[in-house]
């Protein structure tokens, strides 16, 4: 998140009683990030108004992203990569801006400006 973001930005972790929310303004977020390593942690890609990750609080579109879950079709992600690099990427999509590896599947994230 750019150090000019206003709003709420969303983090949550999933625990055995489903997922666990927590906002945070951004200048919140560099003193409690360290307590957010591990897996299952999500966060949101855009702000909101309120401490409430709804589409009616968006306050500040960031990022654009796609969550491929690509396992549920027995792909890897490498080979779901590969496909998107040779079919997809600079014809019917832009190359993302980043590719992050979420475990068994794939985010992608283009970054545009607020």
């Amino acid at each position: 998140m750019k150090k000019d973001a206003d709003g709420y930005i969303t983090l949550a972790k999933k625990t055995t009683n489903g997922f666990k929310q927590y906002h945070y303004k951004p200048e919140q977020l560099a003193h409690e990030l360290s307590q957010w390593i591990g897996e299952d942690v999500y966060f949101s890609q855009n702000t909101f108004y309120k401490p409430q990750r709804r589409i009616e609080h968006v306050r500040q579109l960031r990022a654009l992203y796609v969550d491929i879950d690509c396992y549920l079709l027995n792909y890897t992600p490498d080979w779901t990569l590969g496909k998107l690099e040779l079919e997809m990427f600079d014809t019917a999509l832009p190359e993302p801006n980043l590719i992050i590896f979420s475990g068994r599947g794939l985010v992608l994230i283009w970054l545009i400006d607020p």
